[in-house]
């Protein structure tokens, strides 16, 4: 592998969305096209790491504001990530 190139994590991670809607995020494809990724309300889905972290980020933001929770509290946002990460899937 070459030096400059960035290995990304494949391995798969299970997402839970804990809002009342469907929860839609874009990221952009290896072609650098926008792709949708939906995960369906009180759903689990499972997504390569490096992309189920970019989901993650996004749906803690998306349930703090559904919950109209601080944030800037570290705390409440370790306990979101908790929530939306599934573990042993």
């Amino acid at each position: 592998m070459d030096a400059n190139q960035i290995t990304r994590n494949d391995t798969p991670k299970s997402i839970f969305n804990p809002l009342r809607e469907d929860f839609t995020v874009s990221y952009l494809d290896e072609n650098n096209k926008p792709r949708d990724y939906t995960i369906r309300s009180m759903e689990i889905e499972t997504f390569p790491t490096y992309l189920a972290d970019h989901i993650i980020k996004h749906l803690i933001t998306a349930v703090q504001d559904e919950r109209s929770l601080n944030l800037t509290n570290t705390k409440l946002i370790e306990e979101i990530r908790k929530e939306i990460e599934v573990n042993g899937l």
